[in-house]
């Protein structure tokens, strides 16, 4: 349903219980809306497990914070622009948790540093949106030195939005997480500095927890933070994504 539409997610986990399910993982769009439902997997014996997010009431998570995320970038976006310099950001959905998150630590982060932030413009996460705001963008700042993308959708779309305007190396694109289209921009000249969640090794831990929780078992931490993993061209070879990414041809049953 969207990042403005929590209200679903709780009706999809209402959905899930009446199903009897054992466990729940759960990606929440937002921190406030589960506390009902919360109780009623807690009254069923449900374990509910936070994905990708905490979630306050939830038996357990296992995420990356967002807040570290865009505090990383803004390391990225310092070590882009040594000297400093001019940065246009695309941040995201305006109802993504996510989004907001990693822009505000970012912003805090980058505060006191010589890199100027021209324009900031909101948007759904979609790479073909993320190119015309790009170009948008490259059209009204032309001094513009690195974009900024909140994910690696609209960071796609600002390094297409880059490379159609033969800017790659020129204009640097900063983004996170770390898709197979985004690297082969990376590889390209295109990408120029991503920080990657660890997406699959969320997934495991995740899978670990609700299991634990399911034998009665206590996880030795309740809450456990994935790291992130900043990448640029220089270690991209070098780096273990397997905790970043499925392997080739894997999908789920």
């Amino acid at each position: 349903g969207g990042y403005g539409k929590p209200d679903q997610q709780v009706s999809d986990m209402q959905n899930l219980l009446a199903q009897q399910v054992k466990a729940i993982l759960i990606d929440p769009a937002d921190d406030t809306s589960f506390v009902g439902v919360l109780a009623e997997a807690k009254e069923a014996g449900v374990p509910v497990v936070a994905t990708g997010a905490p979630l306050t009431g939830a038996d357990g998570s296992v995420s990356a914070s967002h807040c570290d995320l865009g505090k990383a970038m803004a390391v990225g976006a310092k070590e882009l622009l040594p000297n400093g310099g001019k940065l246009g950001a695309l941040t995201g959905p305006a109802a993504g948790f996510w989004a907001t998150e990693r822009w505000r630590c970012f912003k805090e982060a980058l505060a006191g540093s010589n890199v100027e932030i021209v324009t900031e413009q909101a948007s759904e996460p979609d790479a073909a949106v993320g190119l015309t705001i790009a170009t948008d963008l490259l059209q009204r700042f032309p001094d513009v030195d690195v974009l900024y993308g909140a994910d690696d959708t609209v960071g796609v779309g600002a390094a297409r939005a880059v490379q159609a305007e033969g800017l790659c190396g020129k204009v640097k694109v900063l983004t996170a997480i770390l898709g197979e289209t985004t690297e082969e921009l990376m590889r390209a000249g295109c990408v120029d500095y991503v920080v990657a969640q660890q997406v699959v090794a969320i997934g495991r831990g995740s899978i670990a927890m609700a299991d634990q929780l399911l034998k009665g078992e206590t996880p030795p931490e309740k809450d456990v933070v994935v790291p992130v993993i900043a990448v640029t061209p220089a270690n991209l070879d070098s780096l273990d994504l397997s905790g970043v990414r499925q392997p080739k041809g894997w999908s789920p049953n």
